[in-house]
Parts: structure tokens; sequence; C-alpha cells
């Protein structure tokens, strides 16, 4: 079953690399700097491209540094490259998530291969057919939580800041030090130092943040990705509002503030949950809370970066559900999407919304006091110091 599985997904990202597209952005817009033009400035990398280029550069300038060396290589040898640099990442982080995480619940190895290889919507595998930048974020971030986990603030504020030079936005993972279990000192400097890292690194080189923030402003206020991109709560109601807003454009706003609404909803209605994990002796409890919330919070959660969904989402059914054919079913469900991924034709846009349904319901799973059915809720062992 477990070759079975890794052929498959072999083949499937065979099939798809041949044209990653978002490294091709990342490889133009390298290109762009080097021949001193504007790396967010589509006309700049089609320029270089020597053709039309549709998707635009819009990470800070220095998330350029990796891509500038392989800008020197033709485009097929930097995506060959790129490609194998991505899947030993990949094979990397399957090893952490098993090796620190989901084998202290007692699944197995042959269960785990193919929930996180195929679970939410295949995302691991999408993440390599596009060549993403998520599974480097993925990386430095789950590294990160690993020196939390362990006590080791200072590396894990500086593995934080440079998981958030891409989309700035995870750098909110150092709230994590702010629990009342450690003095202090030894939380709040290393939190400030990871800020003070990030902005260094978002600022410079100087010249180019302007039109970093022209492109980040340009993008937002242009069309939102629907869920089949973009599986997040504000991605899901725009998609099941689109016919109301195409019929009426002045409804627009419609979708966010609802979001707005769901986010206050959801942080009301789990605030108890949100004392329970603040308090918790245990930092596992606090670490699963954020990487759920970083899910249905964020307002654009592209599917590349779901592949970091499938460890808290099994330790959370692990210590929720009792029942192991329970247990299982659950478990079945992580991996549902990829069976209309793989059938012929192009999948339905909820195929995509569904990972946003999934992580939902594990939250609602998440915040109950006790496990289900029955018996009392057990804490997962804490990661080795």
């Amino acid at each position: 079953m477990v070759a079975a599985t890794i052929g498959l997904a072999v083949v499937y990202v065979t099939l798809g690399a041949s044209q990653q597209w978002d490294f091709e952005t990342y490889y133009f817009a390298a290109s762009a700097v080097r021949s001193g033009l504007n790396p967010y400035d589509l006309g700049s990398l089609s320029a270089v491209a020597g053709r039309q280029v549709e998707l635009p550069f819009l990470y800070p300038p220095v998330a350029l540094s990796p891509f500038l060396p392989l800008s020197h290589l033709s485009l097929e040898h930097a995506s060959l490259l790129w490609l194998g640099l991505k899947c030993i990442l990949a094979l990397s982080l399957l090893w952490i998530w098993w090796r620190e995480f989901v084998r202290k619940t007692g699944m197995s190895l042959y269960l785990y291969i193919p929930i996180a290889l195929f679970g939410f919507d295949v995302a691991l595998l999408w993440d390599l057919r596009t060549g993403n930048i998520a599974l480097v974020e993925a990386m430095l971030l789950w590294l990160g939580v690993l020196g939390y986990l362990r006590g080791r603030y200072w590396v894990s504020a500086t593995l934080i800041a440079f998981a958030s030079v891409f989309k700035v936005y995870p750098i909110l993972f150092l709230l994590l030090f702010l629990t009342p279990q450690t003095s202090v000192r030894s939380r709040i400097l290393p939190m400030i130092t990871g800020v003070v890292i990030l902005g260094l690194l978002v600022l410079l080189p100087l010249p180019s943040f302007g039109s970093w923030i022209s492109a980040m402003v340009h993008s937002v206020s242009g069309d939102r990705p629907l869920p089949d991109v973009n599986p997040s709560a504000l991605g899901v109601l725009d998609w099941a509002l689109s016919p109301i807003v195409a019929s009426a454009p002045h409804t627009s706003w419609v979708a966010p503030a609802l979001y707005l609404l769901f986010v206050i909803a959801l942080l009301l209605g789990s605030s108890r949950a949100l004392r329970r994990a603040w308090a918790s002796p245990h930092a596992m409890d606090r670490v699963i809370t954020a990487l759920l919330l970083w899910f249905l919070l964020s307002p654009r959660v592209m599917v590349y970066s779901y592949a970091s969904a499938v460890a808290p989402s099994l330790l959370v059914l692990h210590r929720r559900i009792a029942t192991p054919s329970l247990r299982a079913g659950a478990c079945s469900l992580l991996v549902m999407q990829a069976l209309v991924r793989f059938a012929p034709g192009h999948p339905p846009i909820w195929v995509g919304a569904a990972s946003f349904v999934l992580i939902l319901g594990i939250w609602i799973l998440w915040v109950q006091p006790t496990r289900l059915p029955g018996t009392p809720d057990q804490s997962l062992p804490e990661v080795a110091t």
C-alpha cells in the first residue's frame, strides 16, 4: 500500500511539475533584478521571460535571495533543481511530523504516509507541482515550533522570523511566547528580537520596499481567489456569494463583512478553550491551538499551506475521539478530496472549500473539554528537550 501511495504521488507530481508556474514567477523576478528591472512589474517579468507572465511576484524583496543563484541557470535546469530541493524538504517535513508528533498518537506509519501525501486536497503534492514557496516556509516554521516546544526560545524566535519573510503574518506565532509558564525575560526578549529580525529583513533592500507595498495594495484591491486556490473563510464566503455579487456588484462588501463576523464569533465562542490552552502546562496545547487558528482566521490560506494542517489534525483526532473505528473514519475524511482530485475531469470548486470545512470541524472537536465519546482527555507527551 505504501509503495502504491508513493508511486501515485510520484506520477502525480511528475505529470504536473513540467511547468511550475509559481517557481517561474520567482525565477523571472530574480532575473529581472539581475537585469536592473522592477521584479514587481509584470512587464519586467515578461521582458526577461520573452513571453507573457501572468502571475506577479508579491513577496518582500529579501524573498528573492534563494532564487538569485538559480536565475543563473536555464529555466529548465533551475526548475529541476528547485523540485529536487523541494522533495528533500517534503521528505524532511514528513519525518519531523512523524517522529515528533504523529508517532506519539500510536498511528501506523502505513496509515500516516497516505494521509500526509494526499490529505487536505493533496496540498503537499500541489506545492511540489507548482514550485510554491510554502514548503520552505513550513520547514522554517515547524523548526521554530520545535524550538518553542523544547524551550529554546531564541532559536524559535529566529526561525519564526525567517519563516515570515515571505508572507509576514506567520510572525504572529511569536504570540505563543506570551504565556505565563516561563519568566518574562526568557519570553519577551526573544520575541522582540524575532520582530526586529523580520523588520530588518523586510525593509532591506530599502529601494524595493515601496514597489513591494504597491504590488501588495494592487493585489489586495483586485479579485480575490476562490477556495479551489484559497480555501480560507473569506475564500469560501466569496465563492458562496459570487452569484449575488455577479448580479449586484455593489454587494461585494458583504463577504468581507461576514468574514469579520465569523472571526469575532469564532474567537468569542472559543474563548473558554483559548483560556484553557493559554493556562495549560502543556506547550503542545498552545501550538495546536495556534496552528488551527492560523488556518481558520487568515483571509488568504493558499491550498499548498494546508500541508501543515495534517499533523495538528491527527493530534486532535487522537485526543478527542476515543473509539478507534470512529477515529479511523475521521482520519479517512482527510483524504476524501484526493479521490475527486485524481478522478478524470476538472475538480469542482467545493473540493477546495472542503479543506476549510475539515479544519473547522477539527477545531470544534478541539474546543470540546472531553474526548468523544466518553473517556477523559489525555494529553499527548511533550516533545523531549
